[in-house]
């Protein structure tokens, strides 16, 4: 990942804590008492958010290793991808 691509995923990540921090206890009490009252368990929702985001995760970083490790071979062996000849 470029420099600039990390800064701005860092400060992405950075924004996002920062705007969980700012919820208030009532606020946060208040969407549990929601979901509650639907049926849902807060607790369960909590952990499949985390599951969808660690697998997100996850995901990104093995597509971003895959096209470093691509573009490594094919600097070595003098492919040019852009040239379908090659």
């Amino acid at each position: 990942m470029k420099k600039n691509r990390k800064d701005s995923a860092r400060q992405t990540l950075g924004r996002i804590a920062q705007l969980f921090d700012e919820v208030v206890s009532e606020e946060l009490a208040e969407a549990e008492e929601e979901l509650r009252a639907l049926g849902l368990d807060p607790s369960a929702i909590g952990e499949k958010l985390e599951q969808l985001a660690l697998k997100s995760i996850r995901g990104r970083m093995l597509r971003e290793h895959s096209d470093a490790v691509r573009a490594r071979v094919r600097a070595q062996i003098g492919i040019n991808p852009a040239n379908k000849l090659n």
